[in-house]
């Protein structure tokens, strides 16, 4: 008997235990370390060069960082608008010069402080992937442009800092993707489009991905009308459709979580998605 694809699924199922019909999205499906491996990861570092290293090291098919800029206009990773929780630092990050965030060092999820964690600029994190870029990828880093600015872009809170001078910093992007010749093995992702447009508005080639909390087929509309590459939704919020929706449009669906990270609901999330953006690498690289 010949099966083309997963038509005959059901069928086969009934008729034979022994033969297994798997998804072609399923075998490619991506697991992507989340800030490297995991915002609270209790001995390395979210978005250091270690956590890079170590989730593609064992077994990630491409990591997520977060990117911002500082006052002198240094591209540097970092999920928050504050130095806090992120490091032995204080104050606001687009209110500090990268020559007084060199000096900082990083803490972990439990917050101990890494004595040799620095806080690292996107050239080095582009460097430390570049080894673990693959052919059979379309790509080894998610870039997150972190936009605060008010309701647009991505919720920061009242915290006081400046609003986020996107276009400046997905300039520094691009420049920085291009100097290290990952241009198109590397997605750019974000909650503000007015980010991704302009990315794209400078260099075509790049991959654009939009971030969502929401499931509405109205965005993934929009992101097909605008030609991005995929869509990046949170999947406590998504109806399962909507992935299926955003295959049939041309673009991939990536998930990502933000209470449920457990081994079944990613186990679960990358049988019917493209990607995972997970904290919990280890479990699923070895798949």
């Amino acid at each position: 008997m010949r099966v083309r694809g997963c038509r005959s699924f059901i069928t086969i199922c009934a008729v034979s235990a022994l033969v297994l019909c798997v998804p072609a999205f399923l075998q490619a499906a991506m697991v992507i370390g989340h800030r490297g491996m995991g915002k609270a990861n209790k001995t390395i570092p979210e978005n250091s060069l270690t956590a890079l290293v170590f989730a593609l090291a064992v077994g990630a098919d491409a990591v997520e960082f977060d990117v911002q800029l500082t006052k002198d206009g240094e591209a540097v990773l970092a999920h928050d608008q504050k130095l806090e929780r992120l490091s032995s630092g204080r104050g606001c990050i687009a209110r500090t010069s990268y020559a007084a965030i060199e000096k900082l060092r990083m803490k972990d999820g439990s917050g101990t402080i890494h004595p040799a964690e620095r806080i690292s600029t996107l050239a080095m994190a582009l460097e430390a992937v570049k080894p673990f870029v693959r052919d059979d990828a379309p790509f080894v880093a998610d870039i997150h442009i972190k936009v605060y600015d008010g309701l647009r872009g991505d919720w920061g809170g009242i915290s006081g800092c400046p609003k986020t001078k996107y276009r400046r910093l997905v300039r520094k992007t691009i420049e920085e993707v291009r100097r290290a010749g990952l241009t198109g093995k590397v997605l750019l992702s974000a909650f503000d489009e007015r980010a991704l447009d302009y990315a794209r508005k400078l260099e075509p080639a790049v991959k654009l991905g939009v971030l969502s909390f929401f499931s509405k087929r109205y965005i993934v509309d929009r992101a097909a009308a605008k030609k991005y590459d995929a869509v990046v939704l949170n999947w406590e919020n998504a109806g399962k459709s909507i992935f299926k929706y955003a295959r049939s449009a041309g673009l991939l669906a990536f998930m990502w979580f933000s209470r449920t990270d457990t081994d079944r609901a990613d186990r679960f999330a990358l049988s019917r998605t493209d990607g995972v953006i997970t904290d919990r690498v280890q479990k699923l690289a070895g798949r």
